[in-house]
């Protein structure tokens, strides 16, 4: 095995590690409020759940980098070329021409390796370098449309405006993954999330709809759960 792969997957590991260490702090100190104050067991609780939602997340992320990573090293050689001309620098022209083609005068060829920006966009996030992550993933969806890792960046991007506390964005981003993508595994944790944004907004109507519909039509996704929970929360919250 290649050594920047398993250092690559050694820092997949570490993140793990932290992550891991950091949410279940959060879960400690919400367990000991819990047997302190016995009244506030039904609204923490699904703020424990929230927090294990959130590791479930992220333990996904390295379980998917992980996996992966072998095919993405496969295509470490493939390139899109992109045509992108003086005059209208940041135009998505992916596929306007092959090597080899004749090209528009006074256009200048570029080669984008969609494996190589999908990765550099994700370690961003990982290492919580958001702003960058967020312009990888944006980088990467315009040059790179065709690419099969497309819903995945759509996601990636979402939590990475959700980790900014933009919700106003990420809501944009996960409804336009789930109407652009509804048959991904994706869908339940961008539901659970457009939940969590309008919560975060002030806007408990708009996250009950998100969580009713989670429940109902993915009933056995690892998401559920904590729906379940933050939706009795908020109809306590608001008197039913």
């Amino acid at each position: 095995m290649p050594r920047d792969t398993l250092e690559k997957m050694q820092d997949q590991l570490n993140y793990l590690e932290s992550a891991s260490r950091r949410d279940l702090r959060k879960t400690d100190r919400m367990d000991s409020v819990l047997t302190e104050n016995t009244n506030a067991n039904r609204e923490l609780r699904a703020d424990v759940y929230v927090a294990l939602d959130e590791l479930r997340q992220e333990l996904t992320a390295i379980k998917e980098n992980i996996a992966d990573l072998g095919a993405k090293i496969d295509r470490r050689g493939t390139e899109h070329a992109v045509l992108i001309y003086p005059d209208q620098t940041g135009t998505d022209t992916t596929g306007a021409a092959a090597p080899g083609s004749t090209s528009t005068p006074g256009a200048e060829m570029l080669a984008v390796n969609c494996g190589e920006l999908y990765e550099q966009a994700f370690k961003d996030l990982r290492y919580g370098n958001y702003e960058l992550a967020i312009e990888g993933f944006e980088e990467f969806l315009r040059t790179c449309a065709s690419s099969p890792d497309v819903p995945r960046a759509l996601y990636w991007l979402g939590e990475c405006h959700y980790s900014n506390e933009d919700y106003a964005v990420a809501i944009d981003v996960f409804k336009r993954l789930i109407d652009d993508f509804p048959s991904i595994d994706r869908v339940p944790s961008a539901l659970f999330k457009l939940g969590r944004c309008h919560e975060q907004s002030d806007q408990p109507r708009h996250a009950k709809t998100y969580y009713e519909r989670l429940i109902k039509e993915y009933p056995r996704a690892i998401e559920s759960r904590p729906a379940e929970s933050r939706l009795n929360a908020l109809k306590l919250e608001g008197g039913g």
